[in-house]
């Protein structure tokens, strides 16, 4: 079943990968291969992704420790 998951805003498209950003102080990363775009609904982008199989999606946490 899918479900709505918030990955944060478009950072980079290229022709591999699509690349989102979410948090403000400690910031993910998420790379979603474009083979895994369903549709574009205005500023909005739906993946064929359950919300179970999201959780295997590559991130980078940027956060800073000081």
């Amino acid at each position: 079943m899918y479900g709505i998951v918030d990955f944060g805003e478009v950072q980079e498209v290229t022709n591999e990968y699509i690349a989102t950003e979410k948090g403000t102080i400690e910031k993910e990363r998420y790379y979603f291969p474009l083979n895994l775009v369903d549709y574009i609904d205005g500023a909005t982008i739906y993946f064929k992704l359950t919300k179970e199989r999201s959780k295997y999606i590559l991130f980078f946490n940027l956060s800073f420790s000081f």
